[in-house]
């Protein structure tokens, strides 16, 4: 099962708790009920370990998808694209990383 890892900061000025909240109760949901994904979570950075250096994303999701063209396809959908126009405005579109488990 191929994972997509999305790494992102918001915009300048933007109010984390103001995306956070977003993200909880319109984003996730949605995302969530996608038949090409099995698993979506959202992570907020707390640190880097062993350093007190900023971490170099603020936020990130991991995405566990079962259909990687069908992911294309969810997106496509009306809602989603009102959802990721939304998102638009609190961040830049993350970085999207895919990846296959090795080991």
């Amino acid at each position: 099962m191929p994972t997509i890892f999305g790494l992102f900061d918001l915009k300048d000025g933007v109010d984390p708790a103001e995306y956070e909240r977003w993200a909880r109760t319109r984003y996730a949901p949605v995302v969530r009920e996608m038949p090409s994904i099995d698993h979506w979570q959202a992570f907020r950075a707390a640190g880097v370990f062993g350093s007190g250096a900023a971490p170099p994303y603020r936020y990130f999701l991991v995405i566990e998808a079962n259909d990687l063209e069908g992911v294309g396809r969810d997106l496509t959908d009306d809602r989603m694209q009102t959802l990721l126009a939304e998102l638009h405005e609190f961040a830049a579109p993350p970085t999207l990383v895919v990846t296959e488990s090795f080991a």
